[in-house]
């Protein structure tokens, strides 16, 4: 007997949507990002320091040094996707239809498909606009609700409540 599909959602990953992936990717692990701010600041304020010790060179070299980190920073999602679809031209604007069952979901592009089991999941993040259900620590799926409706989202919420339990947040 075959699952009953209980929703199916199909995403086109678009620029933008990966680097929304990105950047949450990069956010979601808090110490790092801590650790990131508190360096640049230290930087900024080494720089500032410098400064009012009349040691300019060195002191503007700091606060250069800060605003660039800073700016290497934010724009890391971005410079990283621009690469990727630029080494990857097919991975711009790919379609993928996602189809959920009780027990797995069944992934289908254009050339490939793949059936994983919820059990294969290591975590799923729903945020305001996404779903990113990683496969491992590095990759995962992203699924837009842009073109869901609300009880399609209800639906997965609570499948992935049911299959994953803390792994789902």
């Amino acid at each position: 007997m075959e699952d009953k599909e209980l929703v199916k959602v199909k995403t086109i990953c678009t620029k933008e949507e990966y680097i929304k992936f990105n950047k949450f990717h990069q956010r979601k692990k808090k110490l790092i990002v801590i650790l990131n701010i508190i360096g640049i600041l230290i930087i900024f304020l080494a720089g500032i320091g410098l400064l009012f010790a009349k040691k300019y060179v060195i002191g503007i070299i700091y606060l250069l040094l800060a605003i660039l980190l800073l700016f290497m920073y934010l724009e890391a999602p971005k410079i990283f996707v621009s690469r990727l679809l630029k080494s990857n031209k097919k991975a711009k604007n790919l379609e993928y239809t996602y189809t959920f069952y009780n027990d797995k979901i069944e992934i289908k592009t254009e050339t490939r498909s793949s059936t994983i089991p919820y059990a294969k999941l290591v975590k799923v993040y729903e945020t305001g606009t996404n779903f990113y259900l990683y496969i491992n620590k590095m990759e995962a799926f992203l699924i837009s609700k842009k073109e869901m409706k609300s009880d399609e989202i209800y639906k997965l919420e609570k499948l992935f409540e049911k299959n994953l339990k803390k792994d789902f947040v």
